[in-house]
């Protein structure tokens, strides 16, 4: 109807105006739902944004209230460890020295003897528990050092020979390689480790030999690996309890494999450990009825510039370990002070160090061991950390400040690796963790006490 003939209208102006009105009109119904669909969409990105914060903020509060759930855990399990630790020291302790005495008649060796090793597989088993906690939360700390791995490697097998022997079993050791005369790793660690895939070898296998293969394996960056094979005639395991393998508390379904002592914790835990030292632990291959072999690796540090040796073929293992009792008066002459809030620990140090030739005080707090400390050099000062009043780390650290410069070993349930490395950090020699084996005890006290022994021989 706006044709030209109504353009040429009379009244062309307020035809004109009324098209501009409709175009406005048009273009004002446009915009209104372009800024319909705008509010729309603003608001529907409202919605999602405030939907996405309040996730976010709900992803916040469960991370928090996770982590500090497993704070809470580790922290219980902690205390748990702490608490179990002391009266196993005691109990193995005392059945430790009940089996040194000749008047234990014949027939209860066997009974004391099976005290011992559930004692000794309680602490185990807390151990486990402990370290494996912190290590599924990212806590466990590795603390690496130069080693002489040969050297680790043959007081390794050292250790679990005897229990080869006692089941008849053949345990060989080979270098396959030349290997790095020093490597940096945490030797806790890689003892740890090993002792338990040799041991899980020596309880699954009835005859026949546990074969133990060394070998170093390059790599591209400058960090190779140190490889580790245990092989056993044993049991073997089945493709269902092989996938099951390195999860916490599984273990196979044999009427054997129920019967041998064992949580199902040491494999899930020597794998968290291998990987934390930059290896991996694996099984290789295993047959029912024949055997299994496992292969542990973890990396050696900087071996570009490091001295390569070749350890002999077959490794002449270390001596059988002597029973405790051939230990007498091995610290003949030494002055020792027991620091330690437990007064059934303190009976049992005194009359094992009393045992071996040495002169022992004891005291039940910190206070009275800087008493004692402050007019006297002893030639080893054997601390509690956990004690009232003031703690072990406190009393060392208040010593040194002093000046005393005598030795002192920590001698603790707390038993990780941070607890080792604040024991250092506070001014202590050496660290062993409860329960002490009787013989290890000894031996750190002949080390960080030399100079009394070196002494004492030269007066007499």
């Amino acid at each position: 109807p706006w044709g030209v003939a109504s353009l040429m209208s009379p009244e062309p102006t307020s035809n004109f105006i009324g098209v501009l009105l409709l175009l406005y009109i048009v273009l004002a119904i446009k915009t209104a739902r372009t800024s319909g669909q705008f509010v729309m969409n603003s608001l529907r990105l409202g919605f999602e944004n405030t939907r996405l914060a309040e996730n976010l903020r709900e992803e916040e509060r469960e991370s928090r209230e996770h982590e500090a759930a497993n704070k809470a855990k580790s922290t219980l399990l902690a205390n748990v460890s702490h608490e179990i630790r002391t009266p196993l020291a005691a109990i193995n302790g005392f059945t430790e020295m009940v089996l040194q005495n000749p008047a234990l008649p014949q027939t209860l060796h066997g009974d004391v003897r099976m005290i011992l090793r559930n004692g000794k597989y309680l602490v185990s088993l807390v151990s486990d528990l402990l370290d494996l906690s912190k290590a599924e939360n990212g806590q466990l700390y590795i603390q690496r050092d130069s080693i002489s791995i040969a050297d680790e490697i043959k007081d390794i097998v050292g250790l679990v020979r005897p229990s080869a022997r006692a089941k008849g079993l053949e345990l060989v050791l080979r270098f396959e390689s030349a290997i790095p005369e020093r490597i940096e790793t945490d030797s806790t660690r890689v003892r740890e480790i090993l002792i338990n895939v040799i041991s899980n070898a020596l309880k699954f296998t009835k005859a026949g030999k546990i074969e133990i293969a060394v070998a170093f394996v390059g790599s591209e960056d400058p960090s190779g690996l140190l490889r580790v094979r245990v092989k056993d005639t044993g049991l073997g395991i089945s493709p269902d309890a092989a996938k099951r393998l390195f999860r916490p508390f599984s273990r196979g379904e044999g009427e054997y494999v129920q019967r041998v002592q064992g949580s199902g914790l040491g494999l899930a835990l020597s794998r968290n450990l291998a990987r934390l030292l930059g290896g991996d632990l694996v099984l290789l291959r295993s047959t029912e009825g024949f055997g299994s072999e496992f292969e542990v690796t973890f990396a050696t540090g900087e071996t570009s510039d490091a001295r390569m040796i070749e350890p002999d073929r077959v490794i002449e293992l270390p001596p059988e370990d002597q029973p405790s009792a051939s230990l007498q008066k091995e610290l003949f002459g030494l002055d020792l002070l027991v620091v330690d809030d437990a007064p059934d620990l303190l009976i049992l140090m005194e009359r094992l160090l009393t045992k071996q030739g040495a002169r022992v005080e004891t005291v039940s707090d910190g206070f009275s061991a800087i008493d004692r400390a402050t007019g006297k050099s002893y030639d080893a000062i054997l601390m509690d950390i956990k004690m009232p009043l003031i703690d072990g780390y406190t009393t060392t650290q208040r010593l040194r400040r002093m000046g005393y410069a005598g030795p002192i070993v920590a001698i603790t349930a707390h038993a990780s690796a941070d607890d080792r490395q604040l024991c250092f950090q506070s001014g202590f020699d050496s660290y062993l963790s409860k329960p002490v084996d009787f013989a290890s005890l000894i031996r750190e006290i002949r080390r960080v006490g030399s100079r009394g022994l070196r002494e004492h021989a030269a007066i007499f």
